[in-house]
């Protein structure tokens, strides 16, 4: 599978596998890079805890000033639009109840858009070093 796909407000485009997929997620948080950096390790245990919550792969994870990059497994009918929707209401509403001052500073956490793309046309290893590469850019 090496086609693209592009997912925003209600898009949602589907695999007939039923084999678990590999998708490398890009999603964007509605802030400024000084406003999250306090709670990033906070962000990434939620994410890890929602992905297995939900029996789904969590392969690779970067935080990034502006956004989250995931590469992740997933069951194909769970749908990875639920797994976005989850992952970004969870955090959402865990970091609002614990860092009361996102809801005076931000309207909402989480852009409505992110981006997902198949990942078949390249090795698990180069798509972790580009995830993990991600920070340094």
């Amino acid at each position: 599978m090496d086609d693209m796909m592009l997912i925003g407000r209600g898009e949602q485009i589907y695999s007939a596998s039923t084999a678990p997929l590999r998708e490398h997620l890009a999603a964007a948080h509605s802030h400024s890079a000084t406003k999250l950096a306090f709670m990033d390790e906070r962000l990434e245990t939620i994410i890890m805890e929602t992905i297995e919550k939900w029996g789904q792969e969590l392969v690779e994870m970067e935080v990034m000033p502006d956004h989250v990059h995931l590469l992740l497994g997933y069951d194909p009918q769970f749908g990875i639009h639920r797994l976005v929707k989850s992952i970004k209401g969870t955090s959402s509403r865990y970091l609002r109840q614990e860092f009361p001052q996102l809801k005076r500073k931000l309207p909402s956490l989480w852009t409505n858009s992110y981006f997902v793309c198949t990942v078949g046309g390249v090795t698990l290893e180069t798509l972790k070093r580009y995830v993990e590469g991600q920070k340094n850019r």
